[in-house]
């Protein structure tokens, strides 16, 4: 099996029927390629749709856990420990695809082994803050000195037997995706980089949009674990600089 697409969901509402319509219409022109939902215990319009599916999930590759889980990244792992598939693609709910960039990226790695494959992705709800210039300098600079992901965690196509080798870090509730990057970097794990190709669209504000604070906290930490004294401070500023915005 080629992709498994991950899609973790708890109570996102009519978000999830967007995601279900793009992955099921893939899935039906494309196929050796799986969906698994992990849901806990949604008891929204998201939950009524997940059980919809259960009813009919014989006709596509499709599989559904529902339980309680522990959080985002808890439900993530719980994936990668079934995962079969060669790569796999974290979509939240909300997310869709973009299957001819999809499939594009998978044209040109034929003869590529044992990387990750780090691609683009296009913001949903983009608005005027997303296109300044500042930003996007800022961004660019923080990817090069390795100071978030190289691209939002959900245009990253992942080898799946390297996620099993570094599972999310649970402790870390608002930036595992962070640290288990610097541990696969640590690890001199391959990356090969298609960002040309923009295989998701996504939201900018979902759960850890949403959760910036609490986030950059984390990403102090993870670095002054790591030692990485530089970068931790540099996240002190980031996280000062919010809270006078905020306050």
């Amino acid at each position: 099996m080629l992709l498994t697409f991950v899609t973790v969901n708890k109570n996102s509402g009519f978000l999830f029927k967007r995601t279900e319509k793009s992955i099921c219409q893939f899935l039906k022109k494309n196929q050796n390629n799986y969906w698994l939902i992990i849901d806990s215990n949604s008891d929204d319009q998201s939950g009524e749709c997940i059980k919809s599916i259960f009813k009919q999930k014989d006709n596509l590759p499709i599989s559904i856990i529902r339980e309680k889980d522990n959080g985002i990244y808890n439900a993530m792992n719980k994936a990668i420990k079934i995962s079969q598939s060669k790569y796999v693609l974290f979509v939240n709910s909300g997310d869709t695809i973009n299957e001819l960039d999809l499939l594009k990226t998978f044209k040109n790695i034929e003869n590529i082994e044992n990387h990750s494959i780090v691609c683009g992705y296009i913001i949903s709800n983009k608005g005027k803050e997303s296109n300044n210039f500042i930003k996007k300098t800022i961004t660019k600079l923080e990817v090069l000195f390795k100071l978030r992901l190289p691209s939002s965690h959900n245009s990253i196509l992942y080898l799946t037997k390297n996620l099993k080798r570094f599972y999310f870090k649970e402790k870390y509730k608002f930036a595992a995706d962070y640290n288990q990057y610097l541990e696969m970097l640590i690890d001199d794990q391959k990356f090969l980089y298609r960002r040309n190709f923009k295989i998701t669209n996504i939201s900018n504000d979902g759960f850890i949009a949403k959760k910036r604070k609490e986030s950059y906290k984390d990403c102090i930490i993870i670095n002054i674990d790591k030692r990485r004294i530089i970068s931790s401070i540099y996240w002190k500023i980031k996280l000062f600089i919010l809270q006078l915005i905020i306050s």
